[in-house]
């Protein structure tokens, strides 16, 4: 069914001509033609995280064309940008905000105008994590965690699929999207620590390792982070499960990082050999600047004076990782720059980079 003239025309005093045009194509004959459309709006919406004020305009339609949408492929490609709507930083950020807290509460209802569309489509997503394809059983999945509202429901949905659930890889998301809701919707520990003592994949095990720590806050037990060392030794799997991120949002990293974020320095300071040497430098650049900006360095630069005894044991391991790390200054263009960006990050932005850093770590103040 096309989408009627007078409809678009309110549109297009909202977002432009062009984007008018794509949304157009989405009823095209052609699915080449429909993917490219929507992926033309998508990124004109969406940009590492962050969505533009007008996305409230076009939500409604990308929600419209999955009921309409014909072709697995196409229909699956707009899941993922649904998904990454959903989990952006705009949306995100305004998950949990005291009534008391003084705010944009216009800006607060624009969110909402973003939401509320996603919300609709609820039922949609829940029968497609019966869906013969993986893929479209984990982007439904992604979708419904980010439903909060109804996470009651979803939790209910998430826990009888993992019971039935053949893939090792969905299996460990759907732990992890479950401890995303443990707020709304505490996490099932003893269920999860059943998986850490069962025979199951060791990918799922890790997952379940992963969502109790998260769910756990600063400190988790100690046998917890040594179950987790335990896994995580293997950077096959840690690898696995960020790529997995990937291959279905745009900010896979960045989401992913987020469940170390609430670790104190105490039970952080034993997780950095893994999630350095192990992992942020085989080709996990993104990583490394997120090891930086959201779990080690969050506070940002730091202040002139500085010096390397200043700083917490996880920020000095992360940064002697570094300067002593061949790869991440020799393995190419994107990874060395993804290096040196993420030191300027943090304030070092004198070159050569890697000596000036030698030298903080040296005793010279910053």
């Amino acid at each position: 069914m096309d989408i009627p003239d007078i409809e678009l025309e309110e549109l297009e005093s909202e977002v432009g001509h062009e984007i008018v045009q794509e949304i157009r194509n989405f009823s095209s004959d052609n699915p080449n033609v429909r993917e490219q459309a929507i992926d033309k709006v998508f990124y004109r919406m969406y940009h590492q995280g962050d969505l533009h004020y007008q996305v409230n305009f076009v939500i409604p339609f990308f929600i419209r064309q999955i009921y309409k949408e014909t072709d697995t492929e196409v229909l699956y490609r707009i899941l993922c940008c649904i998904a990454s709507i959903a989990t952006s930083h705009n949306l995100s950020d305004c998950d949990y905000i005291d009534n008391s807290e003084e705010y944009d509460w216009s800006y607060l209802r624009w969110v909402n105008s973003v939401r509320q569309p996603i919300y609709k489509a609820l039922d949609f997503y829940i029968g497609l994590l019966e869906h013969d394809l993986p893929k479209m059983r984990i982007i439904a999945a992604d979708i419904l965690a980010a439903c909060k509202p109804q996470s009651t429901k979803i939790c209910t949905q998430f826990y009888d699929r993992l019971k039935r659930e053949p893939e090792p890889n969905i299996r460990a998301s759907l732990l992890l999207l479950l401890a995303i809701l443990d707020r709304e919707t505490p996490l099932d520990k003893a269920f999860c620590e059943e998986i850490l003592q069962s025979d199951d994949a060791e990918i799922v095990k890790l997952a379940a390792a992963i969502s109790l720590m998260y769910v756990a806050g600063e400190n988790p037990s100690q046998e917890l982070l040594e179950q987790f060392i335990e896994l995580g030794d293997r950077p096959d799997l840690l690898l696995q499960l960020t790529d997995y991120y990937d291959d279905r949002y745009s900010d896979g990293h960045g989401l992913f990082a987020r469940f170390f974020e609430r670790l104190s320095d105490r039970a952080l300071e034993q997780l950095m050999p893994i999630l350095t040497y192990r992992w942020a430098f085989l080709e996990s650049y993104d990583f490394c600047d997120l090891l930086f900006e959201i779990i080690v360095f969050p506070e940002g630069v730091m202040k002139p004076g500085t010096a390397v005894s200043d700083l917490t044991k996880s920020q000095q391991f992360l940064l002697r990782a570094i300067a002593d790390r061949n790869e991440a200054w020799e393995s190419g263009v994107t990874i060395r720059s993804g290096t040196e960006s993420s030191l300027t990050y943090i304030g070092i932005k004198e070159k050569p980079k890697r000596e000036k850093l030698i030298q903080f770590l040296s005793g010279e103040a910053l």
